[in-house]
């Protein structure tokens, strides 16, 4: 596409399409999803953070089968209630920012067939091409307010790993998931970014706008720049 109008046309023609999809996912199922997608999911998910990523990875302990039960990844620790005989009470779910994580997606994407990472927001540029690469999506949470919505999605534990080790907050859970969303799709299997390659050139071409002429200040207060102009190129 020749500019982010481009993009931004292509996003809003089909909107809004609503896709429902049951895991483990298939590469033509992530291979139909446009940016701007909303997307809800059915089947088994797991949650983890730093903890579960650097055991998988960097220490190769991997205690269930990514690829053909549960290839989606909510990087969270969700707020969860111990109930007594193995029973766990989801209070809340959200995924946490997803930046952090970027240097073991290949690794995710490659070994263990992860289709769908669902974060917080953008990534850095870096890890864009890895969805291209590996035919996978990032989906991006509607909003921090609507976490309670998430965990009604969640219907059931079906697996923790490390709890003890890790406690509550960091433990590798598996999720039975019902009608698992609202999630958007922030980047599609090209590659793609929703904020990357769309928003975000459209919020600074209207804050340039807006502050033509005026001298540069010495000081910025937040939302005077956007994150893609801070070194590191971080897409929130």
């Amino acid at each position: 596409m020749r500019t982010y109008r481009d993009a931004y046309e292509n996003v809003v023609s089909g909107f809004p399409r609503e896709r429902r999809f049951r895991t483990p996912l298939r590469e033509d199922d992530v291979l139909k999803l446009r940016l701007g997608d909303v997307v809800y999911i059915d089947g088994m998910i797991f949650t983890g953070r730093e903890k579960v990523l650097h055991r998988f990875i960097d220490e190769g302990q991997v205690p269930i089968d990514i690829r053909n039960t549960c290839n989606v990844m909510m990087t969270s620790a969700p707020s969860v209630k111990e109930m007594g005989g193995g029973r766990y009470e989801v209070r809340a779910a959200m995924p946490t920012t997803n930046y952090r994580f970027i240097r073991w997606l290949p690794a995710l994407f490659e070994r263990h067939g992860l289709r769908v990472l669902i974060s917080k927001g953008g990534l850095q540029s870096r890890a864009y091409p890895f969805f291209r690469r590996f035919h996978a999506v990032n989906l991006m949470m509607i909003s921090p307010a609507i976490t309670s919505i998430y965990a009604k999605g969640i219907k059931s534990l079906r697996q923790v790993f490390w709890v003890e080790e890790f406690r509550t907050t960091d433990a590798l859970y598996v999720w039975e998931v019902e009608n698992l969303g609202p999630f958007i799709v922030e980047a599609d299997a090209n590659g793609m970014s929703l904020l990357k390659d769309i928003v975000n050139p459209m919020l600074n071409e209207r804050v340039k706008i807006a502050y033509e002429g005026l001298p540069e200040l010495t000081q910025k207060r937040v939302g005077d720049f956007q994150a893609c102009e801070v070194d590191g190129e971080l897409y929130m």
